[in-house]
């Protein structure tokens, strides 16, 4: 059961998981109140003497107590959306055309400058989902990065959850900073299947790199090895733009210089065969992303890309059984006192 629940699966929304915390006080809680019960089993009408089948019957005890913590716990490992490489990699051979697509999003706090409106994330993610909702048959997944960078989504087609991740997008979780390399970096790992001849990184920033401990450059060597083509997108306008500023009063907004390093994000671009562009505003954005859909076009198009990666039904369907069980058993035999 571990390993079908470990070895064999990922999880989407592993933020589910802390609901398990609360398995130790449900066992501490159902142990107590057993522990303190006396009194005879009831079974089909009739009722048992405990001394005659005691260890049939402690079982069933301790069967009672244990189900409806694992009928909980399997609720939320489906709630996780588990999914396995395995089924995906083999259902996704039938595609093997599509282009693997990551879009590395800077969500730093100079994100929320309002030389875009109401602001750059918002527009970024705005631009990015009529993006996404017009590729087909493409897997593409989503990393977020700030000081330090994390997976909100893997490659997937299942467009409607990533879409979701994408507008929830942002750097409240992250230490501060615009981490380039991390965030390529973590992107180009996202790449596992090998036999995808296209596979594309969408890096989109409004700054320069000053933090993490892996540099843009060592990041862009590793996408070259890996035949990634790596597209940048500087996004800011010209000039100054209001932006947060971290103070000991709060955050505030200040007049600052618009500082993309264009340089960096040119060299990432050339040496993995991809393009830089230069987003001033919403329009070129929009059409900086039109350019890029224009540039990768599928070879081959699948009819069997519509498949959700998530595979909760093992879960759901091992929890149902244990309910039904759950409820059988009750209506069969149960515990009473002898007073009643």
């Amino acid at each position: 059961m571990v390993n079908l629940f470990i070895s064999n699966y990922h999880y989407q929304a592993p933020e589910w998981f802390w609901g398990l915390l609360i398995v130790p006080f449900l066992l501490y809680v159902q142990i107590k109140k057993e522990t303190k019960k006396s009194g005879i089993w009831k079974f089909n009408g009739s009722f048992v003497p405990f001394s005659k089948f005691q260890t049939a019957l402690v079982t069933l005890r301790w069967l009672f107590l244990i189900l409806p913590i694992l009928i909980y716990s399997l609720l939320i490992l489906a709630m996780a959306q588990p999914y396995s490489w395995n089924e995906n990699l083999n259902k996704y051979e039938e595609n093997q055309y599509g282009i693997d697509i990551i879009l590395a999003l800077d969500v730093s706090l100079s994100m929320k400058a309002t030389d875009f409106s109401p602001n750059r994330l918002e527009v970024a993610k705005k631009v990015a989902n009529d993006f996404i909702n017009g590729r087909e048959g493409d897997k593409i997944g989503l990393v977020l990065y700030a000081g330090e960078a994390y997976v909100s989504c893997a490659p997937t087609l299942n467009y409607e959850m990533l879409v979701s991740r994408l507008l929830q997008a942002e750097s409240s979780e992250l230490e501060q900073g615009t981490a380039i390399g991390i965030g390529l970096g973590t992107a180009v790992a996202q790449f596992r299947d090998k036999s995808i001849k296209s596979k594309v990184v969408i890096l989109i920033t409004d700054g320069s790199n000053n933090y993490g401990e892996i540099s843009p450059m060592e990041a862009t060597q590793f996408a070259k090895n890996l035949g990634i083509k790596v597209y940048t997108i500087g996004i800011g306008s010209n000039g100054l733009a209001k932006t947060p500023v971290i103070t000991p009063m709060g955050v505030v907004y200040e007049n600052i210089p618009v500082e993309i390093d264009e340089n960096v994000l040119k060299d990432i671009a050339t040496k993995t065969g991809g393009k830089y562009f230069r987003a001033n505003d919403e329009n070129s954005l929009r059409k900086i992303y039109q350019d890029i859909n224009a540039l990768e076009k599928r070879k081959f198009r699948s009819d069997s890309y519509a498949m959700n990666p998530a595979t909760p039904d093992t879960f759901l369907m091992l929890g149902t059984i244990l309910f039904f069980c759950l409820l059988i058993f009750d209506s069969v035999i149960f515990f009473t006192r002898p007073n009643e």
